[in-house]
């Protein structure tokens, strides 16, 4: 309401600030009239009305005016800005879609690794700490649990940047962390549900976290 009476009292202001040469017009036909009597008649026939309603009526309109013109720019900035938040909760539903794609990567990641260390006689108990080695020399099973640790941290970063108010328990647990392999398993699957989750809320309802 405030918004209106200030963007009403502006174009108001406005108005009568252009309209000053038709006010003085105004006025000059109305001394033209005082002049020609056209005041002494209306006196004498009681019809005061007939000279002042013009007046009124053009008053009357313009103050009309002024609203309808400060109730239309008021509506077209909040069609505005309200585009502008279903666009950035899309925006937002679109990164998190994403993420959740890399997340579903993750879990894949994790339970081949699993896999991998157990065909190996070797047990994945802390897949998450950087202190993690096998007993064995297998390079290669290494470097692939190197790789899932550099994208796992990285996943949680880019969401923490570009997404600083979603949340999950993967995420409040961190890395690196010496979880146990059944733990990161089940927090990620739960990171990943919400993921998508949270994507699909932003896109129906349009609006952002």
């Amino acid at each position: 309401m405030m918004r209106f009476a200030a963007r009403f009292g502006a174009h108001l202001l406005r108005s009568f600030r252009e309209r000053i040469v038709g006010g003085v017009l105004a006025i000059l036909v109305l001394v033209f009239q005082l002049h020609y009597g056209l005041i002494r008649k209306a006196e004498e026939q009681g019809a005061w009305w007939s000279i002042i309603w013009p007046y009124l009526i053009l008053t009357a309109l313009l103050i009309l005016w002024c609203a309808i013109k400060a109730w239309w720019e008021l509506r077209q900035e909040d069609s505005a800005k309200a585009r502008e938040t279903r666009d950035y909760a899309k925006a937002q539903a679109a990164l998190l879609w994403t993420f959740e794609a890399q997340a579903t990567e993750l879990l894949l990641a994790l339970e081949r690794l699993w896999h991998h260390w157990h065909n190996a006689g070797e047990v994945l108990l802390h897949p998450l700490d950087v202190n993690t080695a096998k007993s064995s020399e297998a390079g290669d099973l290494q470097l692939e649990l190197r790789d899932f640790k550099l994208t796992y941290g990285k996943h949680l970063q880019r969401i923490a940047l570009d997404v600083p108010a979603f949340t999950s328990r993967a995420l409040v647990e961190g890395y690196p962390s010496s979880r146990e392999y059944i733990e990161v398993l089940y927090e990620l699957r739960e990171h990943r549900e919400r993921l998508g989750s949270t994507a699909l809320e932003l896109y129906q309802s349009g609006n952002p976290l």
